[in-house]
């Protein structure tokens, strides 16, 4: 093993360490766990994608997703998802995929969650919808604990 792969791999597992304790830290500061969980989704069909590295996760989401025998769609990640799922937070360009997950059991929350750096600002709308969605909300049971 060379000592650049070597250090790429030390420099994938400390983002891999940092990013789950951040999720860990949200979940305790705003006791998401007893809420139930929230998912964003990682596909957003309604948008072409015009950056490289942005097709390449896509593709790889793609792969992970055919393994499992889904297509690459929002709807697919929720039904991967949906026992663990109180909440979907569904791009809006998706929409049209909502009655569809809801119908799965978890609440659909539409709201703009590409971040794109050509836009302008940075956006908060998606932030912004998340710690909305970490106050109390109207109990919407899922389907297996009705």
């Amino acid at each position: 093993m060379s000592p650049l792969f070597r250090s790429g791999l030390i420099a994938a597992a400390a983002v891999l360490v940092l990013d789950q304790a951040s999720k860990l830290w949200l979940l305790n500061m705003f006791e998401l766990g007893r809420r139930g969980a929230v998912a964003v989704t990682p596909v957003v069909s309604g948008v072409p994608i015009t950056d490289e590295g942005e097709a390449r996760r896509a593709r790889s989401r793609a792969a992970l997703l055919a393994v499992r025998g889904l297509p690459h769609t929002a709807t697919a990640v929720a039904t991967h998802y949906r026992d663990l799922l109180h909440t979907f937070v569904l791009d809006e360009h998706d929409a049209d995929q909502a009655a569809a997950i809801e119908a799965l059991g978890p609440a659909v929350v539409l709201a703009p969650t590409l971040l794109r750096p050509d836009a302008g600002p940075p956006r908060t709308d998606l932030a912004r919808t998340l710690l909305a969605l970490a106050r109390p909300m109207p109990d919407h049971p899922h389907p297996s604990r009705r």
